[in-house]
């Protein structure tokens, strides 16, 4: 038997596609239509057990990461994540995770604004201080940085140029050339 007497169409990618039948089994019914009009769709399944992968994924999701890199990270379908984001006990576990992210910043909020504070203090007793006075560049510097926090940052100018180089006038141009072309121009 050769392959033309098989009968066979190459396929390409993919699933073959399912054979559709029909038959008639009776009329359709007014309650019919309103089943048609109802959601039908699959709820998806509860998360039975918290596993490593789903807390891995909940610290990522809390941080602010986007889908995709958290699927990068941990293996997860961005489909799977989109799911996982739904269910009860994702949601509390993100939550869970995003309260920790949140005291660990306050908490380094509160350290960085005390050994801001403390810095302050020690470079003010040196300013004071007549024998061992900050050189100028230094001293320079700290009034940059202090003036930038405190919201008087040195002002920056741009310039917007908008360059307008007619590009509908030039391929009109550039289509008239080409229809004044003879045939086999150029070919050698």
């Amino acid at each position: 038997m050769t392959f033309s007497e098989l009968d066979l169409v190459p396929r390409g990618r993919g699933r073959a596609p399912a054979q559709n039948t029909a038959e008639y089994v009776r009329d359709l019914a007014p309650a019919d239509l309103v089943l048609l009009a109802s959601e039908q769709g699959v709820k998806p399944q509860t998360i039975v057990k918290l596993r490593d992968r789903h807390h891995a994924l909940a610290r990522c999701l809390a941080t602010g990461m986007s889908l995709a890199e958290a699927s990068a990270i941990t293996g997860y379908d961005i489909s799977r994540i989109s799911i996982l984001r739904g269910d009860p006990q994702f949601k509390e576990l993100m939550s869970h995770y995003q309260g920790m992210a949140e005291a660990g910043l306050a908490q380094f909020q509160d350290r960085a604004i005390t050994v801001a504070i403390t810095a302050m203090a020690n470079i003010q007793e040196m300013l004071e201080d007549d024998e061992s006075p900050l050189p100028a560049s230094v001293q320079l510097e700290i009034i940059k940085v202090a003036a930038d926090r405190a919201g008087h940052a040195p002002v920056s100018k741009s310039v917007n140029v908008n360059v307008n180089h007619d590009l509908g006038s030039r391929m009109r141009a550039a289509a008239q050339r080409l229809r004044n072309v003879t045939p086999g121009e150029f070919d050698e």
